[in-house]
């Protein structure tokens, strides 16, 4: 026996509290189905809500490409995937992009997660998982180079699959950096 559809609370104004270049700080107006009010504060961002997060793999090696990257919010370096911000009609152009510039590789695509939910109690954004496969061989990756922004610090590191969560747990404890949800998620946990 299935349930009746749910309604959902009904989003009925917005006001913007504060705006900068890339993300606006907005409050919404909430009621719900049986008329509780209630407030909401999220972050848009204004250019575009959709994440591409590449996960790469090298072959033959089987070897995963990371990177560890200085994030200003946590004021550390974050250990994850290459990622970058997407328009939605060319998610697999720009998850291609987000690798070359910021490891030097070019890739394949075997695979785009449907839209994921990515910080939905914070923020609008929309995040699709990239599954590229990367010819080693190929002359093009033989000596990548990074076409980094001026504010990029990235460094592209290979890990083995085989080791990739003993390095992940390795990473932690030496406390130089904190590792991203999605790398543990996919590595970690297992």
């Amino acid at each position: 026996m299935s349930e009746a559809p749910r309604i959902p609370p009904a989003i009925t104004g917005q006001k913007i509290l504060q705006e900068g270049h890339w993300l606006r700080l907005k409050q919404l107006n909430c009621a719900t189905p049986a008329g509780y009010r209630y407030t909401w504060e999220m972050v848009e961002r204004k250019q575009c809500a959709y994440i591409v997060v590449v996960v790469a793999v090298l072959n033959p090696s089987r070897e995963y490409l990371l990177i560890r990257q200085f994030r200003p919010p946590v004021n550390r370096y974050v250990l994850g995937l290459p990622a970058g911000l997407a328009n939605k009609p060319d998610i697999a152009f720009e998850a291609l992009k987000e690798l070359r510039e910021e490891t030097g590789y070019t890739g394949t695509i075997l695979q785009i997660s449907p839209p994921l939910a990515f910080t939905a109690a914070l923020s609008n954004e929309i995040m699709h998982i990239v599954t590229v496969s990367i010819d080693e061989h190929a002359s093009e990756n033989k000596q990548p180079v990074q076409d980094l922004e001026p504010e990029e610090d990235i460094q592209v590191i290979r890990v083995p699959e085989a080791g990739i969560k003993e390095f992940l747990v390795n990473a932690d404890a030496s406390g130089e950096c904190i590792i991203s949800a999605a790398l543990w998620y996919l590595f970690g946990a297992r």
